[in-house]
């Protein structure tokens, strides 16, 4: 069993755009187009949902593609993480969030290339040279059980957020992209529709 997985979050009840990730964009919900993203970038891929019934609709959802469905915690995201790596027997985590439809699957590839034995975390975020909607972090499973320790409650909703409170605790890997473009990611009817005509835009580029 591989000893990397990229862990997929993924929930219906969004406060600002309720159940985005099943919305469509160019003839498919948002989560396929994640998840196909995140295959392209490496194998091993588990989209971690909560238990609640309203979620029922994206574990059937991620049926149609190889990958493993985890239900969890639908308020510690944290503790959702740790229990679906502790399932497949992961050493080291990539977090994907599945309101980035736009995932540059390269961009994966050179995160998780930069999550070294040298190095407990990885991203493209500290410092930001990515437009928001091509987020990626890579970290060890052990970096995942420090946050546990060290997150304040507030802060387990959003899985890293005390690696950006504490970066002094952790050894850090930034990839770099020097290019800050648009808000790619999808938060807002606002997002949606510009995200929507990017595909549009880009399809003719796919099919020729």
């Amino acid at each position: 069993m591989s000893d990397t997985w990229a862990i997929i979050q993924a929930r219906m009840g969004s406060t600002r755009l309720r159940g985005k990730v099943m919305m469509d964009i160019a003839g498919k919900p948002m989560l396929h187009h994640v998840i196909e993203r995140t295959l392209d970038a490496t194998a091993h891929v588990i989209v971690a949902t909560t238990y609640e019934p309203q979620d029922d609709a994206i574990a059937d959802a991620s049926k149609h593609y190889p990958v493993r469905v985890f239900r969890g915690s639908p308020i510690d995201v944290l503790s959702r993480y740790i229990a679906a790596a502790r399932e497949v027997e992961a050493t080291r985590i990539v977090r994907i969030t599945a309101d980035c439809p736009m995932l540059d699957p390269e961009v994966v590839r050179k995160v998780i290339d930069a999550c070294t034995l040298d190095v407990d975390y990885a991203s493209n975020l500290y410092p930001r040279t990515y437009p928001k909607g091509l987020d990626c972090e890579c970290f060890w499973f052990d970096t995942l059980l420090r946050l546990d320790r060290i997150s304040e409650s507030y802060e387990r909703e959003h899985v890293t957020a005390a690696v950006g409170r504490c970066p002094q605790l952790f050894r850090l890997a930034n990839v770099h992209g020097n290019y800050l473009l648009p808000n790619w990611s999808v938060d807002t009817a606002e997002d949606l529709d510009r995200v929507r005509k990017l595909h549009e835009a880009l399809q003719p580029m796919r099919s020729a």
